[in-house]
């Protein structure tokens, strides 16, 4: 690093700088050195495992940038130094941490990269929403969203987007709901959608059952309730549903015509749910089924033979796997076809 940064290279053509997990890795001060000796117009930054322990602010001065990565750093959830707007250019943002003293200006300097496709926020605190809101609102090219709050208990306040970003595909959001925003249901585009931590006491599901391409849908820890019900019509293109803690679930529902190319279902650590749900006879594409910490009630009907009660349920499912989560991983097996 000292010997590029020194001047003996003409670094100035440089456009992309992928740094590897070597000894000689660049540090906060080596790398503040190095990239202000030229390398203005840089498009791709790879940093992954740098010891990085805080933000290079150099890197506000690279105008050109698309990609920025920070993985593998000492710089986890990065705090963002004040113009990061000046990044135009950039593409890709992921991981930055809201829990800084210039949060409210932050969020409000994220609408300014109108380039943006990826973006990653960790720490999120309700009183920021309202300016996070604000912005995304204003990515036009946005087609991955992930938020954190703070914890578990802090509320994501997302309501306030009028105009949802139309090319959203995937959207993570770990935090409370007081209710599931409304503009959720308009995200035509979107494919992947996880919930964590949203404890909605509300079915949500018929404000989603309409998204015309989504393919994978993840509750964990998202809803209180003790019902679920999926309508006949809903959820055409689902192929993945998993469940996750859903604490007080009792009874779910999937009526015909609902989930008509599931071929995934996944539920761990629901026990309050005694019985197989109702209508997964229906899941004519199913093709594995998934009990991990469930109630020994609900185990105890599974099998391959018609002397168990919900046989019936699961007899045209070709992998069924039941089995506990251990320190270690998931510990179980296959039922017999």
């Amino acid at each position: 690093m000292e010997y590029l940064g020194g001047g003996h290279y003409n670094l100035s053509k440089l456009r992309s700088l992928l740094f590897f997990d070597v000894d000689t890795s660049p540090s906060s001060c080596s790398m503040s050195k190095f990239l202000g000796d030229g390398l203005r117009f840089l498009k791709v930054l790879d940093c992954r495992g740098a010891p990085l322990d805080k933000f290079p602010k150099v890197i506000l001065k690279l105008y050109n940038l698309r990609y920025l990565s920070l993985r593998e750093t000492q710089t986890i959830g990065f705090k963002a130094s004040p113009g990061i707007e000046t990044l135009s250019c950039l593409q890709s943002l992921c991981f930055i941490e809201a829990s800084q003293s210039f949060t409210a200006g932050l969020m409000e300097s994220l609408g300014k990269l109108k380039q943006l496709r990826r973006l990653s926020i960790l720490k999120l605190k309700e009183s920021d929403g309202y300016a996070l809101c604000s912005s995304v609102q204003k990515t036009r090219f946005l087609y991955s969203l992930s938020i954190e709050s703070e914890n578990s208990n802090e509320i994501l306040n997302l309501q306030n987007i009028s105009s949802s970003p139309q090319c959203l595909k995937r959207l993570h959001m770990s935090g409370r709901l007081v209710k599931l925003p409304s503009w959720l249901s308009s995200l035509s585009c979107l494919v992947r959608l996880y919930l964590r931590w949203s404890k909605l006491e509300v079915d949500p599901l018929i404000h989603l059952q309409a998204l015309p391409n989504l393919v994978q849908l993840i509750f964990e820890q998202a809803y209180n309730g003790k019902r679920l019900r999926f309508q006949t019509g809903g959820f055409q293109m689902l192929k993945i549903l998993m469940f996750g803690k859903l604490e007080r679930l009792e009874e779910v529902l999937v009526e015909e015509g609902s989930m008509p190319r599931l071929e995934e279902l996944w539920f761990r650590d629901c026990k309050l749910l005694k019985k197989v749900p109702c209508g997964v006879g229906f899941l004519t594409e199913l093709k594995y089924l998934e009990f991990v910490d469930m109630a020994p009630e609900l185990i105890r009907r599974l099998g391959r033979s018609k002397i168990y009660e919900d046989y019936d349920k699961i007899k045209h499912v070709p992998s069924i796997f039941t089995g506990n989560q251990r320190d270690w991983g998931v510990d179980g097996n296959y039922l017999n076809a």
